[in-house]
């Protein structure tokens, strides 16, 4: 970046003196300052704060404004979770560089005399704007707090010796490929150790990693060896030679370029859907209940998935209207954070170009449902889960149209068929299938990466910011409520997640949640803490 202002000029022309080197962001141009005052949630009358001329308050959204002007690309006028990604990369960026050439404002907003720092003073003062945002930024703080719940080694989960009779005809299944030992463990050790006594069926490709087969068979998990196919049958993804050979994500390129046996006409990534029904279809009669179709590097269990409900469960029966142990076939489909909807870029825009947007009121801004864990009550329910997703995707490759370079729009059309009521259209009148959508934290499914990303984020920028820790402190540093002798991770008293043993609790803070998906986006505190366990 002071390259490209070094080298265009912008600074130095006429001025042979001008160092980009010498000084901070703001000081070089007027369009850095409206970044740098954007990362610090700065407001907007540059003149006033370097003169001192004015109390300074915070008013990062009248910024937005007025920094802003004409239309704007469509990612930022209907992708959050882009845009918020890119705030954190341009934060990490802006940190950095004040870190080695100085900064332009103190932390009330003063212009900083000869780029430095002066001593930090509390705001008198913050803007109503953002008090009355509707989704308030996590600001973590060194602080203490006691959790409400002491820690109780009588609170653990006891590794069950006996299996639950209500999950021996269960069955869990996922691909493994590429998967580390250790990841594995998390998931299997974790699965057992609630006591569930049905099938656990992993994918994984020949010849894995050394000790991975032993560890699978000692677990009593049923091993589905894969192999790459030697040609994919979909028409290519990449539109010409030249378009392959700019991919910059390896991991991209194979995921779009490679396919599996005996299904090469789909996506590498999509082959868990006609493999799962076919792995449950030799799994007969012994596989005859419940069907958890998950991912496995970021899911771990805290109870068995299909066992009946505890005493705080009884309390809480809308957390099981849907439960497993029913009657009637049924898929569970489970909700991400409700701060996650379809309006994301990873449906919106695989949806509104293949399909088109002349009902997009059907499906956009609704409820994100993933497509990493599905529930369903039987065989016959997830079996037709399974064929109706493997038929979509075919369709998709075959229209040029509905070909993306993305590795995740099997969620595209987990989302496509069910707001677009596919699902019951593809069901017969008289072997009738119900599909359900369930709140996060609701259900057997509770899926954690969204708040535990921005917690375990918020932590790294104000390590950063108002700490001035380096990046590698700032990762390093504990979250509010983590315990050096590792008995909890996060405090539940502030951020509400957790029980005071660092349980994944249901949205009555009570009951422990049963799967817990998306865990691997609070990072190290979360990791310790499991592996402990």
């Amino acid at each position: 970046l002071r390259d490209k202002y070094e080298t265009y000029a912008h600074g130095s022309l006429g001025n042979p003196g001008f160092d980009v080197y010498q000084r901070s962001l703001s000081q070089i141009n007027e369009d850095l300052d409206v970044f740098v005052r954007c990362v610090h949630r700065m407001g907007t009358n540059r003149d006033a704060i370097k003169h001192h001329n004015d109390k300074y308050i915070r008013d990062y959204y009248y910024l937005k404004e007025e920094a802003i002007q004409g239309p704007r690309p469509i990612y930022f006028k209907t992708n959050k979770t882009y845009t918020d990604l890119r705030h954190r990369m341009m934060s990490k960026l802006l940190f950095e560089d004040e870190e080695q050439y100085g900064f332009s404002y103190d932390n009330n907003g003063r212009w900083c005399e000869n780029n430095k720092q002066p001593e930090y003073i509390e705001p008198e003062k913050v803007s109503e704007i953002e008090v009355e945002e509707k989704k308030p930024e996590i600001v973590v703080e060194d602080e203490v707090i006691e959790d409400e719940v002491p820690y109780n080694s009588d609170n653990k989960i006891h590794i069950r010796e006996t299996p639950n009779k209500e999950s021996l005809n269960a069955t869990v299944m996922g691909m493994a490929t590429g998967i580390a030992l250790r990841d594995l463990q998390r998931f299997v050790n974790s699965l057992r150790n609630t006591g569930f006594g049905g099938t656990i069926i992993l994918g994984i490709m020949k010849d894995p990693e050394p000790g991975i087969v032993n560890y699978l068979q000692s677990k009593n998990v049923t091993i589905q060896y894969m192999s790459l196919a030697p040609n994919c049958t979909f028409p290519d993804i990449y539109k010409s030679k030249e378009e392959m050979e700019k991919e910059g994500d390896k991991r991209n390129f194979i995921g779009l370029t490679t396919c599996m046996e005996p299904y090469p006409d789909v996506k590498i990534r999509w082959v868990k859907y006609p493999l799962g029904r076919d792995w449950l279809q030799s799994c007969q009669p012994k596989c005859s209940g419940p069907v958890l179709l998950t991912d496995v590097r970021d899911v771990y269990f805290q109870r068995d998935p299909f066992g009946l409900p505890d005493e705080n469960d009884k309390d809480n029966n809308e957390y099981y209207s849907v439960h497993t142990h029913t009657d009637r076939d049924q898929i569970q489909l489970f909700q991400e954070h409700p701060n996650e909807t379809t309006s994301h870029w990873l449906i919106d825009w695989p949806v509104g170009t293949c399909k088109g947007r002349d009902n997009e009121s059907a499906w956009k801004n609704k409820p994100m449902l993933c497509s990493g864990t599905t529930i369903a009550t039987s065989v016959k329910a997830m079996m037709f889960y399974l064929n109706t997703m493997y038929d979509e995707m075919k369709l998709w490759l075959s229209k040029e149209s509905c070909r993306f370079k993305t590795l995740a729009d099997d969620q595209s059309i987990h989302n496509w068929l069910y707001y677009s009521n596919q699902f019951e259209s593809s069901n017969s009148s008289e072997n009738k299938i119900e599909v359900v959508s369930i709140p996060n934290r609701q259900g057997i499914v509770h899926t954690v990466g969204y708040e535990t990303d921005v917690i375990f984020q918020s932590k790294i920028q104000y390590n950063m910011q108002v700490k001035k820790r380096t990046q590698d402190e700032a990762y390093a540093a504990p979250l509010i409520g983590q315990k050096a002798d590792g008995t909890t991770w996060i405090s539940s008293k502030k951020y509400q997640l957790t029980d005071g043993e660092g349980y994944f609790t249901n949205s009555d803070r009570s009951s422990r949640s049963r799967i817990i998906h998306q865990w691997d986006r609070a990072s190290h505190p979360l990791i310790s803490w499991l592996d402990k366990e």
